[in-house]
């Protein structure tokens, strides 16, 4: 017997969104987060001619340090005088935490690949048990780098897409 979901349009239109959302959102933050780690171990010079390098080398010793700032967009994100939300702003702009929301992204789209149709009853419900986990994962990242930022967290483009996923995904819980 069919889902009532299967002969839904705002479903199939809910599930088009998602997928594209999360696959052209998990593979910008994958490749910047590639792009970051290259140019934090090897530096930009190795795509660069000689003259550029020189260029690039200057630039970099001429600017102030910004070890404690993240850098979104063209904007800065001072990290708070409060040590609570220090301790948050530390956790959430360490490395570890993309690397750790990037296999939560891959997991995520793992479990929507495997979802087939027929599906028992019994497979629905781990599905949705796992599916529901993973949005709770997502908005609690949200949520926790919302603290951190503050009033920053909607300069970036990628913050906005993790607000739209939650939100999507919440509409997603709400519709089945």
């Amino acid at each position: 017997m069919p889902h009532k979901r299967d002969n839904s349009k705002m479903w199939y239109l809910y599930f088009t969104t998602f997928m594209f959302v999360g696959a052209f959102g998990a593979m910008g933050i994958l490749f910047s987060y590639i792009y970051k780690q290259f140019q934090d171990q090897r530096g930009c010079a190795i795509l660069l001619t000689e003259d550029q390098a020189k260029e690039y080398t200057k630039a970099k010793t001429n600017t102030r340090s910004m070890n404690s700032l993240v850098r979104l967009e063209s904007e800065f994100v001072p990290p708070p005088k409060s040590e609570c939300l220090l301790s948050i702003y530390n956790f959430v702009t360490n490395v570890k935490f993309d690397a750790i929301v990037m296999l939560i992204i891959i997991i995520d789209n793992l479990v929507l690949s495997v979802d087939h149709y027929p599906m028992g009853t019994e497979h629905d419900n781990i599905w949705m048990i796992v599916r529901s986990g993973i949005m709770i994962l997502f908005i609690t990242e949200m949520i926790v780098k919302l603290v951190a930022w503050r009033q920053y967290y909607f300069k970036s483009w990628r913050n906005w897409l993790d607000f739209i996923v939650a939100v999507i995904g919440i509409i997603g819980i709400v519709l089945s």
